[in-house]
Protein backbone atom coordinates (compact mmCIF):
# COMPACT_ATOMS: atom_id res chain seq x y z
CA UNK A 1 0.00 0.00 0.00
CA UNK A 2 1.05 3.78 -0.76
CA UNK A 3 1.60 5.55 2.29
CA UNK A 4 -1.04 8.29 2.65
CA UNK A 5 0.02 11.91 1.68
CA UNK A 6 1.63 13.36 4.62
CA UNK A 7 -1.44 16.96 5.37
CA UNK A 8 -0.03 19.94 7.23
CA UNK A 9 1.37 20.20 10.22
CA UNK A 10 -0.83 20.27 13.33
CA UNK A 11 1.00 23.41 14.26
CA UNK A 12 0.61 25.21 11.12
CA UNK A 13 -3.12 24.11 10.99
CA UNK A 14 -3.70 26.17 14.45
CA UNK A 15 -1.59 29.20 12.70
CA UNK A 16 -3.38 29.13 9.66
CA UNK A 17 -6.93 29.15 11.97
CA UNK A 18 -5.69 32.00 13.87
CA UNK A 19 -4.40 33.65 10.83
CA UNK A 20 -8.01 33.63 10.01
CA UNK A 21 -9.58 34.46 12.88
CA UNK A 22 -7.10 37.61 12.94
CA UNK A 23 -8.30 38.40 9.54
CA UNK A 24 -12.58 38.33 10.30
CA UNK A 25 -13.68 41.12 12.05
CA UNK A 26 -15.15 40.68 15.32
CA UNK A 27 -18.55 42.50 14.35
CA UNK A 28 -18.39 39.52 11.51
CA UNK A 29 -17.65 36.78 14.00
CA UNK A 30 -20.69 38.44 16.58
CA UNK A 31 -22.84 37.98 13.27
CA UNK A 32 -21.48 34.50 12.69
CA UNK A 33 -22.87 33.64 16.15
CA UNK A 34 -26.51 34.26 15.32
CA UNK A 35 -29.02 31.90 14.40
CA UNK A 36 -30.56 32.48 10.78
CA UNK A 37 -33.92 33.88 12.04
CA UNK A 38 -32.22 36.63 14.70
CA UNK A 39 -29.98 37.83 11.82
CA UNK A 40 -33.00 38.25 10.20
CA UNK A 41 -35.05 40.18 12.85
CA UNK A 42 -32.60 41.86 13.66
CA UNK A 43 -32.01 43.06 9.88
CA UNK A 44 -35.70 44.28 10.13
CA UNK A 45 -35.54 46.03 12.87
CA UNK A 46 -32.18 48.08 11.71
CA UNK A 47 -34.32 49.00 8.87
CA UNK A 48 -37.34 50.16 11.16
CA UNK A 49 -34.84 52.10 13.06
CA UNK A 50 -33.04 54.09 9.69
CA UNK A 51 -36.46 54.75 8.74
CA UNK A 52 -37.77 56.01 12.13
CA UNK A 53 -34.89 58.00 12.06
CA UNK A 54 -35.12 61.85 12.26
CA UNK A 55 -31.60 61.97 10.26
CA UNK A 56 -33.56 60.07 7.36
CA UNK A 57 -35.39 62.84 5.77
CA UNK A 58 -32.54 65.07 6.42
CA UNK A 59 -30.27 63.26 4.22
CA UNK A 60 -32.73 62.42 1.87
CA UNK A 61 -33.48 66.16 1.19
CA UNK A 62 -30.12 67.10 1.01
CA UNK A 63 -29.35 64.05 -1.57
CA UNK A 64 -32.17 65.38 -3.86
CA UNK A 65 -31.01 69.10 -2.97
CA UNK A 66 -27.22 68.00 -4.44
CA UNK A 67 -29.05 66.24 -7.48
CA UNK A 68 -31.13 69.47 -8.15
CA UNK A 69 -28.10 71.66 -7.71
CA UNK A 70 -25.72 69.36 -9.88
CA UNK A 71 -28.75 69.40 -12.59
CA UNK A 72 -29.47 73.13 -12.54
CA UNK A 73 -26.24 73.50 -13.73
CA UNK A 74 -25.68 71.15 -15.98
CA UNK A 75 -28.80 72.78 -17.66
CA UNK A 76 -30.35 76.05 -16.25
CA UNK A 77 -33.63 75.10 -18.30
CA UNK A 78 -33.79 71.87 -16.30
CA UNK A 79 -35.48 73.93 -13.51
CA UNK A 80 -38.68 74.84 -15.46
CA UNK A 81 -39.90 70.91 -14.67
CA UNK A 82 -37.60 69.68 -11.70
CA UNK A 83 -38.02 72.98 -9.27
CA UNK A 84 -41.91 72.01 -8.83
CA UNK A 85 -41.20 68.02 -8.60
CA UNK A 86 -38.16 69.00 -6.23
CA UNK A 87 -40.54 71.51 -4.04
CA UNK A 88 -43.24 68.60 -3.86
CA UNK A 89 -40.30 66.60 -2.31
CA UNK A 90 -39.55 69.57 0.26
CA UNK A 91 -42.65 69.41 1.45
CA UNK A 92 -42.91 65.64 1.82
CA UNK A 93 -39.65 65.85 3.84
CA UNK A 94 -40.55 68.57 5.92
CA UNK A 95 -43.63 66.73 6.85
CA UNK A 96 -42.00 63.41 7.33
CA UNK A 97 -39.69 64.89 9.46
CA UNK A 98 -42.05 66.52 11.85
CA UNK A 99 -44.56 63.66 11.78
CA UNK A 100 -41.61 61.20 12.94
CA UNK A 101 -40.84 63.85 15.52
CA UNK A 102 -44.65 63.88 17.04
CA UNK A 103 -44.81 59.88 16.39
CA UNK A 104 -42.03 59.38 18.83
CA UNK A 105 -43.35 61.54 21.53
CA UNK A 106 -46.42 59.93 21.43
CA UNK A 107 -45.26 56.18 20.99
CA UNK A 108 -43.04 56.38 23.80
CA UNK A 109 -42.92 52.68 24.38
CA UNK A 110 -41.96 52.42 20.81
CA UNK A 111 -39.01 55.30 21.34
CA UNK A 112 -37.73 53.63 24.54
CA UNK A 113 -37.06 50.52 22.97
CA UNK A 114 -35.69 51.95 19.77
CA UNK A 115 -33.25 53.92 22.09
CA UNK A 116 -32.11 50.86 24.03
CA UNK A 117 -31.74 48.60 21.04
CA UNK A 118 -29.63 51.87 19.81
CA UNK A 119 -27.40 52.36 22.69
CA UNK A 120 -26.51 48.58 22.84
CA UNK A 121 -25.79 48.21 19.37
CA UNK A 122 -23.37 51.66 19.40
CA UNK A 123 -22.05 49.92 23.10
CA UNK A 124 -21.39 46.38 20.43
CA UNK A 125 -19.47 48.90 17.68
CA UNK A 126 -17.85 50.42 20.31
CA UNK A 127 -16.16 46.71 21.76
CA UNK A 128 -15.94 45.86 18.15
CA UNK A 129 -13.73 48.48 16.97
CA UNK A 130 -11.63 48.37 20.63
CA UNK A 131 -11.16 44.80 19.97
CA UNK A 132 -10.22 44.54 16.40
CA UNK A 133 -7.65 47.62 17.06
CA UNK A 134 -6.23 45.22 20.47
CA UNK A 135 -6.77 41.74 19.59
CA UNK A 136 -2.96 40.70 19.72
CA UNK A 137 -2.92 42.41 23.48
CA UNK A 138 -6.39 40.68 24.31
CA UNK A 139 -5.46 36.80 24.22
CA UNK A 140 -8.16 34.74 26.23
CA UNK A 141 -10.25 37.82 27.32
CA UNK A 142 -11.27 38.76 23.51
CA UNK A 143 -13.62 35.37 24.02
CA UNK A 144 -15.51 36.55 26.53
CA UNK A 145 -16.21 39.76 24.97
CA UNK A 146 -17.20 38.19 22.38
CA UNK A 147 -19.75 35.78 23.80
CA UNK A 148 -20.96 39.35 25.98
CA UNK A 149 -21.34 41.06 22.62
CA UNK A 150 -23.23 37.94 20.88
CA UNK A 151 -25.81 38.27 23.61
CA UNK A 152 -26.23 41.47 23.78
CA UNK A 153 -27.06 41.64 19.72
CA UNK A 154 -29.39 38.78 19.94
CA UNK A 155 -31.15 40.44 22.84
CA UNK A 156 -31.46 43.18 20.67
CA UNK A 157 -33.03 41.06 18.23
CA UNK A 158 -35.82 40.29 20.34
CA UNK A 159 -38.81 42.44 21.63
CA UNK A 160 -38.26 42.32 26.32
CA UNK A 161 -36.74 44.85 27.66
CA UNK A 162 -34.95 43.23 30.92
CA UNK A 163 -32.25 40.35 29.13
CA UNK A 164 -31.70 43.44 26.72
CA UNK A 165 -30.75 45.77 29.57
CA UNK A 166 -29.18 42.85 31.48
CA UNK A 167 -27.30 41.10 28.25
CA UNK A 168 -25.77 45.66 27.86
CA UNK A 169 -24.82 45.87 31.60
CA UNK A 170 -22.60 42.28 31.18
CA UNK A 171 -21.23 43.68 28.14
CA UNK A 172 -20.36 47.06 29.33
CA UNK A 173 -18.71 45.73 32.83
CA UNK A 174 -17.13 43.38 30.05
CA UNK A 175 -15.35 46.36 28.46
CA UNK A 176 -14.83 48.22 31.54
CA UNK A 177 -12.76 45.13 32.80
CA UNK A 178 -10.67 44.63 29.53
CA UNK A 179 -10.87 47.69 27.57
CA UNK A 180 -10.72 50.36 30.19
CA UNK A 181 -7.95 51.87 29.32
CA UNK A 182 -8.08 51.95 25.29
CA UNK A 183 -11.96 53.49 26.38
CA UNK A 184 -10.26 56.28 27.85
CA UNK A 185 -8.58 56.94 25.07
CA UNK A 186 -11.74 57.40 22.91
CA UNK A 187 -12.09 60.90 24.05
CA UNK A 188 -9.18 61.94 21.80
CA UNK A 189 -10.60 59.59 19.37
CA UNK A 190 -13.64 61.60 19.69
CA UNK A 191 -11.52 64.72 19.55
CA UNK A 192 -10.35 63.38 16.75
CA UNK A 193 -13.41 62.32 15.06
CA UNK A 194 -14.74 66.44 15.60
CA UNK A 195 -11.62 67.91 14.40
CA UNK A 196 -11.79 65.54 10.93
CA UNK A 197 -15.48 67.06 10.40
CA UNK A 198 -14.05 70.15 10.75
CA UNK A 199 -11.54 69.53 8.32
CA UNK A 200 -14.62 68.55 5.66
CA UNK A 201 -16.25 70.79 6.36
CA UNK A 202 -13.68 73.53 5.54
CA UNK A 203 -12.34 71.62 2.62
CA UNK A 204 -16.50 71.52 1.00
CA UNK A 205 -16.62 75.53 1.85
CA UNK A 206 -13.04 76.06 0.11
CA UNK A 207 -13.35 73.43 -3.01
CA UNK A 208 -17.17 72.85 -3.23
CA UNK A 209 -19.80 75.17 -2.75
CA UNK A 210 -19.70 78.53 -0.38
CA UNK A 211 -23.34 79.99 0.93
CA UNK A 212 -22.94 84.04 0.40
CA UNK A 213 -26.24 86.13 1.11
CA UNK A 214 -27.64 89.30 -0.54
CA UNK A 215 -27.28 92.53 1.02
CA UNK A 216 -28.03 95.49 -1.47
CA UNK A 217 -29.90 95.86 -4.65
CA UNK A 218 -26.97 96.12 -6.84
CA UNK A 219 -27.80 92.91 -8.92
CA UNK A 220 -31.75 93.39 -8.70
CA UNK A 221 -33.78 92.08 -10.08
CA UNK A 222 -31.64 88.60 -10.71
CA UNK A 223 -30.92 88.51 -6.95
CA UNK A 224 -32.67 90.50 -3.88
CA UNK A 225 -31.87 91.65 -0.98
CA UNK A 226 -31.95 88.74 1.60
CA UNK A 227 -31.75 86.06 -0.95
CA UNK A 228 -29.27 83.18 -0.13
CA UNK A 229 -27.35 80.97 -2.09
CA UNK A 230 -24.62 79.02 -3.64
CA UNK A 231 -21.58 79.38 -4.68
CA UNK A 232 -19.24 76.98 -7.22
CA UNK A 233 -15.99 77.03 -5.75
CA UNK A 234 -14.31 74.79 -8.48
CA UNK A 235 -15.51 75.91 -11.90
CA UNK A 236 -12.77 78.28 -12.33
CA UNK A 237 -10.11 77.00 -9.74
CA UNK A 238 -9.75 76.63 -6.54
CA UNK A 239 -8.00 79.04 -4.69
CA UNK A 240 -5.41 78.33 -1.80
CA UNK A 241 -6.48 79.01 1.47
CA UNK A 242 -6.06 82.49 2.86
CA UNK A 243 -4.03 83.60 -0.26
CA UNK A 244 -5.13 85.13 -3.72
CA UNK A 245 -3.74 82.31 -5.67
CA UNK A 246 -5.31 80.05 -8.01
CA UNK A 247 -2.65 77.18 -9.18
CA UNK A 248 -4.95 76.11 -12.33
CA UNK A 249 -8.21 76.31 -13.70
CA UNK A 250 -9.90 73.10 -13.38
CA UNK A 251 -13.40 74.07 -15.58
CA UNK A 252 -12.72 77.16 -17.53
CA UNK A 253 -11.99 80.62 -16.64
CA UNK A 254 -14.47 83.20 -16.04
CA UNK A 255 -16.81 84.41 -18.86
CA UNK A 256 -19.15 87.29 -19.60
CA UNK A 257 -22.39 86.76 -18.26
CA UNK A 258 -21.19 84.88 -14.95
CA UNK A 259 -22.21 86.10 -11.65
CA UNK A 260 -19.32 86.15 -9.51
CA UNK A 261 -18.84 86.81 -5.94
CA UNK A 262 -15.09 87.79 -5.10
CA UNK A 263 -13.03 89.73 -3.02
CA UNK A 264 -13.37 93.57 -3.16
CA UNK A 265 -9.75 94.39 -4.63
CA UNK A 266 -10.35 98.19 -2.87
CA UNK A 267 -12.00 96.49 0.57
CA UNK A 268 -10.47 92.93 0.62
CA UNK A 269 -12.34 92.57 4.16
CA UNK A 270 -15.85 92.95 2.04
CA UNK A 271 -16.89 90.23 -1.04
CA UNK A 272 -18.70 91.35 -3.93
CA UNK A 273 -20.98 90.13 -6.17
CA UNK A 274 -21.39 91.37 -9.64
CA UNK A 275 -21.63 90.10 -13.55
CA UNK A 276 -19.00 89.86 -15.78
CA UNK A 277 -19.11 91.99 -18.60
CA UNK A 278 -15.53 91.97 -19.74
CA UNK A 279 -12.41 89.53 -19.40
CA UNK A 280 -8.99 89.82 -20.41
CA UNK A 281 -8.39 92.10 -23.68
CA UNK A 282 -12.23 93.17 -23.87
CA UNK A 283 -12.91 96.88 -24.68
CA UNK A 284 -15.77 97.56 -22.88
CA UNK A 285 -18.41 100.99 -23.13
CA UNK A 286 -21.63 102.12 -22.13
CA UNK A 287 -23.50 104.18 -24.35
CA UNK A 288 -26.73 105.02 -23.87
CA UNK A 289 -26.59 102.72 -21.27
CA UNK A 290 -26.05 100.19 -23.88
CA UNK A 291 -22.83 97.97 -23.02
CA UNK A 292 -21.00 97.80 -25.85
CA UNK A 293 -18.69 94.65 -26.01
CA UNK A 294 -15.72 95.06 -28.80
CA UNK A 295 -17.07 97.52 -30.59
CA UNK A 296 -20.29 95.39 -30.41
CA UNK A 297 -23.69 96.47 -28.60
CA UNK A 298 -25.27 93.84 -26.41
CA UNK A 299 -28.97 92.58 -27.52
CA UNK A 300 -31.10 94.37 -25.17
CA UNK A 301 -35.64 94.62 -24.99
CA UNK A 302 -37.49 96.82 -22.12
CA UNK A 303 -40.28 94.25 -20.75
CA UNK A 304 -41.47 96.84 -18.28
CA UNK A 305 -41.30 100.82 -18.34
CA UNK A 306 -42.38 101.22 -14.68
CA UNK A 307 -40.80 98.38 -12.63
CA UNK A 308 -41.40 98.46 -9.06
CA UNK A 309 -38.69 96.79 -6.63
CA UNK A 310 -37.97 97.28 -2.98
CA UNK A 311 -34.59 98.92 -1.53
CA UNK A 312 -33.59 98.62 2.14
CA UNK A 313 -32.57 102.32 2.65
CA UNK A 314 -31.31 103.42 6.62
CA UNK A 315 -33.10 100.39 8.34
CA UNK A 316 -36.39 100.86 6.16
CA UNK A 317 -37.90 99.32 3.31
CA UNK A 318 -38.74 101.59 -0.19
CA UNK A 319 -40.23 101.22 -3.29
CA UNK A 320 -38.36 102.26 -6.37
CA UNK A 321 -39.07 102.53 -9.72
CA UNK A 322 -36.80 101.31 -12.73
CA UNK A 323 -37.16 100.01 -16.21
CA UNK A 324 -37.19 96.20 -16.45
CA UNK A 325 -34.70 94.47 -19.31
CA UNK A 326 -33.67 91.74 -20.75
CA UNK A 327 -30.46 91.89 -21.82
CA UNK A 328 -28.05 89.04 -23.59
CA UNK A 329 -24.59 88.61 -23.48
CA UNK A 330 -22.94 86.07 -25.69
CA UNK A 331 -25.98 84.38 -26.32
CA UNK A 332 -27.08 84.12 -22.28
CA UNK A 333 -29.65 86.21 -21.38
CA UNK A 334 -30.48 88.23 -17.99
CA UNK A 335 -32.55 90.38 -16.27
CA UNK A 336 -31.58 93.91 -15.80
CA UNK A 337 -32.34 97.29 -14.67
CA UNK A 338 -31.62 100.63 -15.41
CA UNK A 339 -33.15 104.39 -14.24
CA UNK A 340 -36.05 105.70 -15.87
CA UNK A 341 -33.91 109.13 -16.60
CA UNK A 342 -32.97 110.43 -19.78
CA UNK A 343 -29.83 108.51 -21.13
CA UNK A 344 -28.26 111.29 -23.00
CA UNK A 345 -28.19 113.24 -19.90
CA UNK A 346 -26.07 111.47 -18.11
CA UNK A 347 -23.32 110.64 -21.01
CA UNK A 348 -21.56 114.09 -19.58
CA UNK A 349 -20.21 111.49 -16.52
CA UNK A 350 -17.28 109.42 -18.98
CA UNK A 351 -16.00 107.93 -16.11
CA UNK A 352 -19.17 106.11 -16.41
CA UNK A 353 -19.08 105.38 -20.14
CA UNK A 354 -15.42 104.29 -21.09
CA UNK A 355 -14.30 102.73 -22.99
CA UNK A 356 -12.69 100.13 -20.14
CA UNK A 357 -9.78 97.93 -21.69
CA UNK A 358 -9.87 94.74 -19.34
CA UNK A 359 -5.94 93.65 -18.64
CA UNK A 360 -4.56 90.22 -18.42
CA UNK A 361 -5.58 88.37 -15.36
CA UNK A 362 -9.23 90.40 -14.93
CA UNK A 363 -12.35 90.60 -15.20
CA UNK A 364 -14.80 93.95 -15.79
CA UNK A 365 -17.94 93.88 -13.88
CA UNK A 366 -21.39 95.14 -13.69
CA UNK A 367 -24.37 95.12 -11.46
CA UNK A 368 -27.43 94.17 -13.41
CA UNK A 369 -28.89 97.15 -11.38
CA UNK A 370 -27.12 99.18 -13.50
CA UNK A 371 -27.43 102.94 -12.10
CA UNK A 372 -27.47 101.30 -8.62
CA UNK A 373 -24.40 99.61 -8.24
CA UNK A 374 -20.68 100.55 -7.07
CA UNK A 375 -18.52 97.90 -9.60
CA UNK A 376 -15.98 98.10 -11.78
CA UNK A 377 -16.81 101.72 -13.46
CA UNK A 378 -16.96 103.27 -9.90
CA UNK A 379 -14.03 101.69 -7.91
CA UNK A 380 -16.39 99.10 -6.11
CA UNK A 381 -17.27 102.46 -3.23
CA UNK A 382 -14.32 104.05 -4.27
CA UNK A 383 -14.69 106.56 -7.42
CA UNK A 384 -11.73 108.63 -6.74
CA UNK A 385 -9.69 105.77 -7.37
CA UNK A 386 -10.80 105.15 -10.81
CA UNK A 387 -11.64 102.47 -12.84
CA UNK A 388 -10.93 98.95 -10.86
CA UNK A 389 -10.74 95.15 -12.34
CA UNK A 390 -11.59 91.89 -10.55
CA UNK A 391 -8.06 90.14 -10.52
CA UNK A 392 -8.76 85.99 -10.99
CA UNK A 393 -7.28 85.17 -7.93
CA UNK A 394 -10.02 87.34 -5.54
CA UNK A 395 -13.09 85.41 -7.38
CA UNK A 396 -14.17 83.71 -4.89
CA UNK A 397 -16.79 81.06 -7.27
CA UNK A 398 -19.53 81.79 -9.45
CA UNK A 399 -23.15 81.97 -8.18
CA UNK A 400 -25.48 78.74 -8.76
CA UNK A 401 -28.93 79.04 -6.92
CA UNK A 402 -30.97 80.83 -4.41
CA UNK A 403 -31.44 78.08 -1.86
CA UNK A 404 -33.31 80.27 0.72
CA UNK A 405 -34.94 83.64 0.61
CA UNK A 406 -35.57 86.27 3.64
CA UNK A 407 -36.32 89.26 1.91
CA UNK A 408 -39.59 91.71 1.90
CA UNK A 409 -42.60 90.07 1.35
CA UNK A 410 -43.65 86.80 1.56
CA UNK A 411 -44.24 84.40 4.43
CA UNK A 412 -44.11 86.71 8.20
CA UNK A 413 -44.27 89.79 6.13
CA UNK A 414 -46.33 91.73 8.68
CA UNK A 415 -44.91 90.89 11.66
CA UNK A 416 -41.13 91.15 11.19
CA UNK A 417 -40.32 94.77 9.82
CA UNK A 418 -41.09 93.80 6.31
CA UNK A 419 -39.35 90.62 6.39
CA UNK A 420 -40.91 87.22 5.09
CA UNK A 421 -39.87 83.72 3.64
CA UNK A 422 -40.04 84.40 -0.18
CA UNK A 423 -40.83 80.72 -1.17
CA UNK A 424 -41.40 82.24 -4.20
CA UNK A 425 -37.60 82.45 -5.25
CA UNK A 426 -36.42 79.44 -3.29
CA UNK A 427 -34.45 77.21 -5.46
CA UNK A 428 -33.93 79.45 -8.39
CA UNK A 429 -31.21 79.24 -10.61
CA UNK A 430 -28.84 82.55 -10.70
CA UNK A 431 -28.69 82.22 -14.73
CA UNK A 432 -32.09 82.79 -16.86
CA UNK A 433 -33.44 79.49 -19.29
CA UNK A 434 -32.66 81.00 -23.09
CA UNK A 435 -35.67 79.43 -24.37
Amino acid sequence: MEPAPAGPPAGAEGGAALESRRRKSFAREVRARLSPEQRRRLSRLAWLDRLTSLWTPVVVYLLAFASYLFAVELSTCSHLFLRPAFEALSGAVAIAFFGLAAARLALRRFARARGRRTAALELVQEVAQLSDRHRERLGAEYEGLLEAAQRTIAAAAERDRQPLEDAGKALSDAADRQLAAWRRSSAVDFVSGLFKALLLALAIRTVLVEPFEIPSVSMAPTLEIGDRLFVNKFVYGVRVPWTNWVPFVIVREPARGDVIVFNNPVDPEKDFIKRVAGVPGDRVEIIQKVVHVNGVPQPMEVLEEAYWYMDRVDSSWQRRQATFLRETVDGEPHFALRSTADPEAEEEDLRLRGPFVVPPGHVFVLGDNRDDSMDSRQGFGQPHLGVQYVPFGRIKGKAMLVWLSISHGGLGLRYFGGWGLRTDRMFLPVRVCSR
